[in-house]
């Protein structure tokens, strides 16, 4: 503690000294990355579901797909709804400040909506978010 004579130890539960633990960076970020986007994934298949677009069969061969290959296929309970809202808002896909989602048509077809303005319904965005966490 006296390489930080700041921090609180009474409320200190845990912490490593480089010398040690080892993690490789590298793997941890890919990981990362890839739970997110197969999260990103499930949630696409899940609100074309909803739009009608793909079949409760094609879903269910979507979600079975990815828990075999050891992805998520829920939304992270950690992050609320409105989180989730505000961390898309700030997304790569948001052009021209409108949010737009890459969705499936049908497997095998992505198609590109915009949220709002007489596209996706933020309101079916928000509800499938919602179930996404709660699977």
């Amino acid at each position: 503690w006296m390489l930080a004579p700041r921090l609180n130890v009474q409320d200190l539960a845990g912490a490593f000294h480089y010398f040690d633990a080892q993690t490789d960076d590298a793997r941890l970020v890919l990981r990362v990355l890839r739970e997110a986007v197969a999260a990103g994934t499930a949630m696409a298949a899940d609100l074309s579901r909803r739009l009608g677009w793909l079949s409760d069969g094609d879903l269910a061969a979507i979600r079975q797909l990815q828990v075999k290959a050891g992805l998520p296929i829920k939304a992270p309970a950690t992050i609320s709804t409105e989180q989730f809202l505000s961390l898309m808002a700030v997304d790569k896909k948001v052009l021209t400040g409108q949010l737009r989602l890459v969705l499936f048509k049908s497997i095998g077809e992505a198609v590109i909506e915009v949220v709002g303005n007489g596209g996706i319904d933020i309101e079916q965005l928000k509800a499938c978010i919602d179930a996404c966490r709660d699977l």
